[in-house]
């Protein structure tokens, strides 16, 4: 098998409801920089890397709205989540602070995923997308290390669809 040498993820677009409320959750609360916008329905966002100065609208995420919502994401096929990497746990740990203070739901975490050992949580968005915010850890996290678990296993054959 031919192996290509990917750099790494360039950007993630994703399609919300509403792009006002949309962009002013990924920028105040989650700290992005709006990169550019197109009216009426598009936005583009960086982590901001990027110069004031920069003319190109260069971006980690993008933005489309959308006429309307799946609420059931974890049950179709196309984005289940994006993960936003930060440098240490005690980072994750500061912004799940800093999301609960802006009364954002955590939907899972923090915790350790048994299958990598990184430390995360994991948010909804406005629209329903979920965001983990994660970091490795190293082999002298050894508490939070013990405490990693696997994800929930999902018992497809059981589910019922509407």
């Amino acid at each position: 098998m031919k192996r290509f040498n990917y750099r790494g993820v360039n950007h993630v677009h994703i399609n919300v409801t509403d792009l006002k409320k949309a962009i002013d959750f990924y920028t105040t609360i989650l700290g992005f920089k709006l990169a550019g916008r197109r009216d009426p329905d598009k936005a583009w966002l960086s982590f901001g890397q990027y110069s004031d100065t920069e003319k190109l609208w260069y971006h980690n995420l993008a933005l489309t709205e959308v006429p309307e919502r799946n609420d059931r994401y974890w049950d179709r096929s196309g984005l289940n989540h994006f993960a936003l990497e930060v440098e240490s746990p005690k980072d994750v740990d500061e912004i799940a602070d800093h999301l609960r203070t802006h009364g954002i739901k955590i939907i899972r975490g923090p915790g350790v995923h048994a299958e990598d050992m990184t430390y995360h949580v994991y948010v909804e968005d406005p629209d329903g997308n979920v965001i983990e915010v994660m970091a490795n850890t190293t082999e002298s996290d050894t508490e939070l290390r013990k405490s990693a678990q696997w994800a929930p296993v999902r018992k497809w054959r059981e589910l019922t669809r509407s």
